[in-house]
């Protein structure tokens, strides 16, 4: 018993750890946004004010800077980003616009802000300055009044905004004053608009850690990518994958065959221009440069000289191939940041069978005294190994091979130092520009597998079944089981969004409140360990659940359907074992997984809790009253099904009515911490 406590501990531990990294990593990457090293040149403003004093040049193709409403994109083209100046304090919209173009991604200094809706988002935590400093304080936004304002101030609308009990308030004005921070104290705001020079930054440790526990308690740190998103970082993946890199390959093949590897700093310098060479070391496909060279032409004592260089140009696309390939391995295994930092390519091994497998060396939880750390070998899909030896290969030109580690950048000149080094942060900055994403985490990825797992999207499912080179969903999920990170994966994400429809459910049984199969099946489980489900324990109870539902093959499904209503389901449909709300469908076979707006309570995976009662009185008084009312306009087989239906709800109504009546007792009430 004490083995199985201990395990559970352990399990419970992983959990907390993950979720405390994954917060923090979020919080951090909030504070990138408003950090870093300026880039002054981008911004421009004082000197497009200087030139244009009443702000009538464009900040887009559709406003301009004196415009009451900033427009980002074609309003007919999707959503519209639009940011309004239509504040009431004095002076607030001089200052927020002075704020928000520094916000736009062409402007900001900081080159964290890649698109328009980030700046959106931004630029609705300007209110936060109205309400809590500005207001609180009876002043203006006016010149005048912002000199008179101090780091006392600052600290206290903090505080204000934290007793508001609305962490997004507390979060947001912590940023945007940040913002106003450093903008300020790089003298890029107009005159009068950047805070007074003795203001300090209210960015210590203890107001840092104060913030940040406020954001863990609220949020839920990372989300996973939109079905657009994962679109985008998987084509662009697939590109430098399967059309760039062969051509790579050639080009190196070419390098080697014509030894110019074996030139001083790889130089090749002739007196006629080299027909071949460019052309074998200039690629494009499809519109996109892959590769490249540099041509230094010299004239002397009359005669020209051809010097042709490749190394640093041939790294850089060896850098983009780096990059696709941490796409494919951070969705496909769930590893960690500092997990990927750590890879080398002698972790990736091909087994007699033509298997490929994975040895993740695991800090996080290691019972290491040293700290070097736990290995697990995990298997890895066909295409991604393939992936990471085409990787190995390119690699293994030049000196790009360097120590080995499969994410660091051929083209650095600084060797990897650490034995443990971080993920290169440029492969997340080089994704972003490239695809336009946003906040590109290896936690989004493990995170965007569970999501398709328990929302199943065809398109995306379609994804990950040929990353994991499997002709059908079943194989897919029996192969996710086998690696723990995904299955932790999931039973986060499936407590994170369901747990309080968990509570729900087991609170209602708990009480004898329910009705329905699998109520009663659920029932019976918590009957026999009733402390697997209370508080923290719950936690294993889902990682269970989800273990033995991703071991057989099967989907997990939990959705709320109408209220006090719920479908709980683990298995896959096909035309032999529809449910209610899947008979009648065009191609059943296709959906694996029940359709909850069309759910029928006379279905087996309905659960029915209590607070239902009221609805279900109301669907048999419609049912009852169709009958009556429906005449000789009712065929047979509709008064069978409307029979049916009543039958169905005054069954649940029974159960609900008769409290305790042949159900479980003493089922302890279920906490959620």
């Amino acid at each position: 018993m004490t083995d199985l406590t201990d395990e559970q501990n352990r399990i419970i531990a992983e959990f907390e750890s993950d979720a405390e990294e994954a917060a923090l990593d979020a919080f951090q990457e909030i504070l990138r946004e408003t950090e870093g090293e300026i880039d002054s040149s981008k911004s421009g403003l004082l000197k497009k004010l200087e030139i244009y004093p009443t702000g009538d040049f464009p900040i887009s193709p559709f406003s301009d800077y004196r415009d009451p409403v900033w427009k980002f994109t074609n309003e007919d083209n999707g959503a519209p980003m639009n940011v309004y100046f239509d504040r009431e304090i004095l002076g607030a919209n001089d200052l927020k616009r002075s704020l928000v173009y520094h916000m736009a991604p062409a402007f900001t200094p900081f080159n964290r802000i890649r698109s328009f809706s980030s700046t959106k988002s931004k630029a609705h935590e300007y209110k936060f300055i109205d309400l809590y400093l500005l207001s609180r304080n009876r002043l203006s936004a006016i010149p005048a009044h912002i000199n008179l304002i101090t780091t006392r101030m600052l600290n206290e609308a903090l505080d204000e905004a934290k007793a508001s009990g609305q962490s997004s308030h507390y979060l947001g004005l912590f940023s945007i004053l940040r913002f106003w921070l450093a903008l300020s104290h790089n003298k890029l705001l107009p005159e009068g608009m950047n805070l007074p020079e003795h203001v300090v930054n209210i960015d210590n440790q203890e107001r840092s850690k104060d913030v940040f526990d406020t954001f863990t308690g609220s949020l839920q740190s990372w989300i996973p990518y939109s079905e657009s998103e994962l679109e985008k970082l998987i084509n662009h993946s697939l590109f430098w994958i399967e059309e760039a890199a062969p051509r790579l390959l050639k080009a190196k093949n070419y390098i080697i065959r014509s030894e110019l590897d074996t030139y001083q700093k790889g130089v090749l310098r002739r007196a006629t221009p080299q027909t071949d060479f460019e052309q074998s070391m200039s690629i494009t496909i499809k519109g996109t440069p892959v590769l490249s060279y540099s041509l230094v032409e010299k004239i002397k004592d009359g005669y020209t000289t051809y010097a042709y260089s490749w190394v640093a140009e041939f790294a850089q696309a060896i850098d983009k191939v780096r990059s696709a390939v941490f796409v494919f391995v951070a969705l496909v295994t769930g590893m960690r940041r500092n997990e990927l930092g750590v890879l080398k390519f002698e972790d990736i091994i091909l087994d007699k069978d033509g298997l490929y497998w994975i040895d993740i060396t695991r800090f996080k939880t290691s019972t290491d005294p040293n700290y070097s750390g736990d290995t697990d070998r995990l298997p890895l899909p066909h295409y991604v190994g393939r992936c990471i030896e085409m990787l190995k290969e390119l690699r293994g030109l030049w000196s790009f091979y360097k120590q080995g580690y499969i994410f660091q950048s051929a083209f650095a000149v600084i060797a990897v130092s650490s034995d443990k080094p971080d993920l290169p942060s440029n492969i997340v900055s080089y994704l972003e520009e490239a695809t336009g994403v946003e906040r590109i985490h290896p936690h989004r990825f493990r995170k965007t597998i569970a999501e398709i797992l328990i929302n199943l999207s065809e398109r995306n499912i379609d994804i990950i079944r040929l990353l994991f080179g499997h002709h059908s969903y079943a194989m897919t999920l029996k192969y996710i089981a086998r690696n723990p990170y995904l299955v932790r994966s999931v039973a986060v994400a499936l407590e994170e969004s369901y747990s309080k429809d968990f509570h729900e459910i087991l609170t209602a049984v708990r009480d004898g409140s329910y009705s329905g199969h699998a109520a009663d099946r659920l029932a019976r489980k918590i009957a026999k360990r009733p402390e697997d489900f209370k508080g923290k324990r719950l936690r294993i109870s889902i990682l269970t659940y989800v273990s033995h539902l991703l071991s057989a093959g099967s989907p997990i499904y939990v959705g709320r359907t109408a209220v006090g209503t719920y479908c709980v389901s683990g298995e896959s449909f096909n035309s032999g074992n529809l449910p209610p709300c899947l008979i009648g469908h065009p191609n059943p076979d296709g959906r694996s997984l029940p359709d909850p707006s069309n759910c029928q309570i006379e279905c087996r995976n309905a659960v029915i809790i209590g607070k239902a009662k009221i609805a279900m009185k109301d669907s048999l008084n419609f049912y009852e009253s169709l009958l009556v009312n429906g005449g000789s306009s009712l065929t047979g087989r509709a008064r069978r099904m409307i029979h049916e239906k009543i039958e169905a709800h005054k069954r649940h109504l029974a159960n609900l009515n008769n409290e305790g009546t042949s159900k479980p007792p003493g089922i302890p009430l279920v906490e959620i911490y």
